[in-house]
């Protein structure tokens, strides 16, 4: 069984809102990845903030998905894994951000076939640079590195991936053949990365040029 968690916790300063929930297309940002997550996954949850509205998130999710809480006070991704693969059975699951509304169905997809017999599948650009929020995780082996992460000063996903056993480091660049400009790694982090995506919806053809050029400056330098 595959299972995907999707972290929708805690406040964006740069975005200056509840990213989660922000419009676009007509539908909040988190709706967008939950109809991909639904589709590739048969276990799907959404883990939110402590202080974050339950009600809020049950109004917009889709039927079957569960919402859990994260109760650590400490701000980090690592805190919304533990607690989603806390409540999940399945064996392996995806693991993505709320911010990613063109995630790749395709290369979700592939992520999960090349995640037979490791326990973490992570993306890599050419500079080293991970995206270990469209990765596969084994839910065990993760939960035991992150709780010895936990008690550490520095609690980064990095720091849980190096402690696991068997990691897998797929180039990015072999996803380009489902995703010709790799849209599915756009995070709308600000305001005006939400415009930009706003415009990719209307002429996808033109801005996911744009999109590309921004996404390879950042992670290829």
């Amino acid at each position: 069984m595959r299972g995907a968690l999707v972290l929708a916790g805690g406040r964006s300063q740069r975005f200056k809102a509840a990213k989660p929930l922000a419009q676009l297309g007509g539908q909040p940002l988190v709706a967008h990845v939950l109809r991909i997550a639904v589709n590739v996954a048969d276990e799907v949850l959404v883990a939110i903030g402590r202080n974050d509205d339950r009600e809020a998130f049950a109004r917009i999710i889709p039927a079957g998905v569960r919402i859990v809480k994260d109760r650590g006070r400490r701000k980090s991704p690592l805190i919304g894994i533990v607690a989603g693969f806390q409540s999940m059975s399945c064996k392996y699951s995806l693991v993505l951000s709320c911010d990613t509304p063109f995630v790749n169905r395709a290369v979700l997809q592939y992520l999960f076939r090349a995640s037979r017999g490791v326990d973490a599948l992570v993306p890599m650009w050419p500079n080293d640079d991970l995206e270990p929020l469209q990765a596969v995780y084994k839910v065990d082996s993760m939960l035991s590195a992150a709780r010895l992460v936990l008690e550490q000063p520095s609690i980064r996903i990095r720091d849980v991936i190096r402690r696991l056993n068997k990691v897998r480091y797929l180039p990015v660049r072999s996803i380009e053949r489902l995703d010709r400009h790799l849209i599915t790694y756009f995070n709308v982090n600000t305001q005006e990365d939400l415009h930009l995506a706003q415009i990719y919806l209307a002429d996808s053809r033109e801005t996911s040029a744009k999109i590309e050029r921004q996404l390879r400056a950042q992670h290829e330098s």
